[in-house]
């Protein structure tokens, strides 16, 4: 483990990390970054205060850059492979910060300073808004096993570590989620045709990627997804919104509610950005989506200062699985699907401050956009028996879904 760590925007030296004490690193931003006139954001959560070292009391990292380390499976693969222990959050970082989600590089710094105990910002959740020859050097967070490739034809190589890769494979590499890859392929194409900012996606096999870890059958299926924080070779800069509020990933599910989520979002993107988060709620709620958590919902910065709502992604029906059957995040003390009418977002917007007049007409126009264009698309979709049923039985009971007249059966293609 290096002595320090330099973040950097691309090229743009922006802090420092340091090891302190009891485990706890400490970051600060430089002089000269706080001083640039038109100054790249690292994260909303650190607007608010750019002079004072950061630390968290119980961490090891802020929970901002523990939010751009991969979760579970893809984290036991990558910790194994480097022989890492998969709890050194800070060695993970370094090992990882060459190839981290949007526009964020961490890599080893001769560079030293000192902090003043007596000045350290110390945060908590809820406050505030490797050298190895490995291939797997990349970092994108989640439970499946999610791979940064990059595209020679029709073929899907590992880039080389330094080389960026601008798609994602996603690998059911478990039993667990039958149908996975088609699932979310179907549920992604939906929200394409209604009329949401997707990124292009198309099916595939494990047979047609070159240098994947592991033993798994080469039919395995894969959905395969063009990054939008790589564009033209250049990296663009995103955040998600558990690094927006500054929590951790294990409270991307309870820590937030629907209403203050939706403060943020008309706080920092306004009256058409508060539009667009309600419409991508909807669409949560009507592809029976209860995985719609925090890290789901993620912003970039195409100018680096000012951000935009990204693409939507991660989205698919949880209802054929045996997950919780209730909303990812509560909305009005509840997570109960059964709750979800029109009373409840005339309360939402009484909460949000905004005229209920217009929201419920958004919350109207999202719905028409969706059973449109499940007349359109849903006969050329890769949609499972068990998936077309679930999503009937669910907008069959949903208030809001059953009352805007509930989900045309078509007979879409099974897989």
């Amino acid at each position: 483990m290096s002595e320090s760590l330099l973040v950097l925007l691309r090229d743009t030296r922006v802090g420092l990390l340091q090891p302190g004490e009891r485990g706890r690193s400490k970051f600060s931003f430089f002089d000269a970054y706080r001083a640039m006139p038109r100054r790249p954001v690292l994260g909303q959560w650190f607007e608010d205060n750019l002079t004072q070292p950061r630390s968290h009391r119980k961490r090891s990292l802020l929970p901002w850059f523990e939010n751009l380390l991969p979760e579970g499976d893809l984290r036991a693969l990558v910790c194994r492979e480097h022989g890492v222990d998969a709890s050194d959050d800070l060695e993970l970082l370094e090992i990882l910060g060459r190839d981290l989600p949007g526009a964020v590089v961490v890599r080893p710094s001769a560079d030293t300073i000192e902090f003043d105990s007596d000045e350290l910002v110390e945060t908590d959740p809820g406050a505030g808004p490797g050298s190895g020859s490995s291939r797997l050097r990349f970092s994108l967070a989640g439970v499946q096993l999610k791979l940064s490739i990059s595209r020679h034809d029709d073929r899907w190589t590992l880039p080389m570590h330094g080389v960026d890769g601008d798609w994602i494979a996603k690998i059911a590499w478990t039993d667990r989620y039958i149908g996975v890859a088609s699932n979310e392929y179907a549920t992604m194409e939906w929200a394409r045709a209604a009329g949401f900012d997707v990124p292009h996606c198309e099916l595939s096999t494990l047979a047609n990627l070159e240098g994947v870890p592991g033993h798994l059958p080469a039919a395995t299926p894969v959905l395969l997804i063009e990054r939008y924080d790589r564009v033209d070779q250049t990296r663009v800069h995103q955040e998600d919104f558990a690094q927006v509020f500054g929590i951790t990933p294990s409270q991307k599910y309870e820590h937030v509610t629907v209403e203050r989520f939706g403060a943020l979002v008309r706080d920092l993107l306004g009256p058409e950005g508060l539009r667009e988060w309600l419409a991508r709620l909807v669409l949560t709620i009507a592809t029976g989506n209860t995985d719609a958590h925090l890290k789901n919902w993620s912003l970039i910065y195409p100018d680096d200062i000012q951000p935009r709502w990204a693409p939507v992604y991660d989205q698919l029906c949880t209802l054929v699985y045996h997950v919780p059957d209730e909303l990812a995040l509560k909305f009005g003390g509840s997570n109960r699907w059964a709750e979800l009418d029109r009373g409840r977002f005339e309360w939402l917007a009484t909460k949000l401050q905004v005229d209920a007049s217009a929201l419920l007409a958004g919350l109207d126009e999202a719905l028409e956009r969706l059973r449109d264009a499940w007349r359109r698309v849903a006969n050329e979709l890769p949609v499972s028996a068990e998936h077309r049923d679930a999503l009937f039985v669910h907008w069959g009971r949903v208030p809001i879904l059953r009352d805007s007249g509930g989900l045309d059966r078509a007979r879409p293609r099974r897989v």
